[in-house]
């Protein structure tokens, strides 16, 4: 089971789409056929809202590899082609199949070509994941089975700087647990990853400086029987943090809580963990499956 990782990531993380009165808006208040909205993307008050550059990571278990891809040829084509001159829009609107249609094959236009920069060696890679903001503090994030977690610098990779094969390398080194079978981020924090360690049948969270990971929360619960994935899940209404665990020889998921719950709509009532309110986690209950879950997407739609 993920015996591969591959994640990619640009140097911007979007955030805030402006409207054209000002405001906080919404894609469809543009239309990218006319010019004027173009520019908005490419130039004006939304150039941020589309990264410039980006780099992937691909890891593969049974070679003991993984390799730093440079993104940056695919996303300012993308951006050349979408927010520029009216010719270059008009050609993204002739789909196909073919190699000279958009999008374009790599072999027909090789000027948007991810480039591999550097090949490292690494034992047993399980996870891999990225911050998802550029710049000088981007860094990579790769997990092995023996419960090792490293972090790379990335240099030019992480901007629209040169990629330099000699910037990329480990900086620190952190043990997660056996197994580690997922790094996921932890929404609304900008420095703290999620750990599944499948051999400790353990959830631990890892909050990080440009230089240092440390261990900050770890979950342990005897209904956990094989957690593989697990996803921080959104609110609306209410503010608290939520992950759900994929258990996959469980054939379950469970919710788990690990803030203090805020009616934030509802009258501003608070709520800590557990029968006292001072737990440090929550279980909001289970779901059981007839097949073996091995992953999760949970998402708030009311």
């Amino acid at each position: 089971m993920l015996n591969r990782g591959v994640l990619g990531v640009g140097n911007h993380e979007g955030g805030r789409m402006n409207g054209r009165d000002g405001n906080a808006g919404l894609l469809r208040e543009y239309d990218l056929a006319k010019q004027a909205d173009r520019d908005v993307f490419n130039k004006g008050s939304n150039a941020h809202f589309g990264s410039t550059a980006g780099f992937a990571v691909v890891a593969s278990k049974y070679e003991n590899k993984a390799a730093f891809i440079d993104l940056q040829p695919l996303f300012a084509k993308v951006r050349e082609m979408y927010f520029t001159t009216e010719d270059n829009y008009q050609k993204t609107t002739q789909t196909g199949q073919a190699p000279n249609q958009w999008p374009y094959t790599f072999d027909a236009d090789p000027s948007w070509k991810p480039q591999l920069v550097k090949t490292i060696e690494v034992k047993e890679p399980t996870a891999v994941i990225a911050t998802l903001s550029g710049g000088p503090k981007a860094r990579a994030f790769i997990a092995s089975r023996d419960g090792t977690l490293s972090m790379y610098q990335v240099g030019g990779l992480g901007s629209e700087a040169p990629a330099d094969a000699n910037e990329i390398s480990p900086i620190a080194q952190i043990n997660i647990g056996q197994n580690p079978t997922c790094l996921a981020y932890q929404k609304f924090s900008s420095n703290t990853i999620i750990a599944v360690s499948r051999g400790d049948r353990a959830i631990r969270w890892i909050k990080y400086t440009d230089k240092t990971p440390t261990l900050i929360r770890e979950l342990k619960d005897n209904r956990l029987q094989d957690p593989v994935n697990v996803e921080v899940a959104d609110t609306h209404g209410i503010e608290t943090n939520l992950i759900s665990v994929t258990d996959f020889k469980g054939r379950q998921l469970l919710n788990y809580r690990f803030s203090q719950l805020v009616w934030a709509t509802q009258g501003g009532q608070k709520f800590g963990m557990g029968p006292e309110g001072k737990d440090n986690f929550e279980c909001g209950g289970t779901i059981d499956f007839p097949g073996k879950p091995f992953a999760i997407s949970a998402s708030n739609v009311n």
